[in-house]
């Protein structure tokens, strides 16, 4: 059986010590061990988000490693808040883990002890982490790695959506009863995401049987898993 493919975001590795190289590398090799395939990109091409989109099309399941990217010693926030030592990853992984989650792939998110979480650390299931050699070995962090990579491997797409947009469940519902229900936020949620899946093209099928399967509608969702 073909191991499954899994997209990893993390920044570029700059630190003098390595630990970030080590980390990456120790964590390619538990997701081997666990039977999946980590994909890495390992330059940066002119169109970068039309190349993650390809990338994630071959993917059942995505990691975001938030690690250190700037580090703000004295600052303004919006220009009333103070920032005194904050420290912040790449916007590359609010990028890269938007695509995943709205993918419907299964998404551990990884966050460095101490960095501000922001965006979609903030709303999803976060893991502290340390960034480091050895790190994965804790038992938190090793567990959690491991159930998560049950869940690529079971082959199911997650559906954030009807959460996104209020809905508990759409499991059944027509396109009618399900407009009924939809706020104006929703609306605008549905509208950003047919623009998004357009753009990207037909690297993941049909727009249409996308949002169905991310509304949770069977009839409009084209995939087998």
């Amino acid at each position: 059986m073909t191991s499954k493919n899994v997209f990893i975001s993390m920044g570029k590795r700059y630190r003098k010590d390595n630990k970030d190289k080590q980390f990456l590398s120790e964590l390619e090799n538990l997701l081997r061990q666990c039977g999946v395939n980590p994909i890495v990109m390992s330059y940066m091409p002119l169109d970068t988000p039309a190349e993650v989109a390809r990338l994630m099309g071959d993917c059942s399941g995505a990691v975001i490693v938030g690690h250190e990217r700037k580090f703000v010693e004295a600052g303004r926030e919006m220009e009333t808040v103070q920032l005194s030592n904050v420290r912040y990853s790449t916007p590359w992984n609010q990028i890269e883990g938007a695509m995943a989650v709205l993918l419907g792939l299964p998404t551990l998110f990884l966050l460095e002890d101490g960095l501000k979480p922001e965006g979609l650390f903030e709303v999803r299931n976060v893991q502290p982490v340390e960034i480091s050699a050895n790190a994965l070995s804790r038992d938190d962090v090793h567990e959690t790695i491991l159930k998560w990579c049950e869940r690529v491997k079971a082959g199911k797409r997650e559906r954030p959506l009807p959460d996104m947009i209020g809905l508990e469940d759409t499991t059944g519902l027509q396109i009618a009863q399900i407009a009924k229900r939809l706020t104006l936020g929703a609306w605008i949620v549905i509208i950003g995401l047919l623009v998004t899946d357009f753009s990207l093209g037909a690297a993941f099928g049909p727009p249409l049987e996308r949002l169905g399967c991310r509304l949770g509608m069977t009839g409009l969702c084209a995939e087998s898993h």
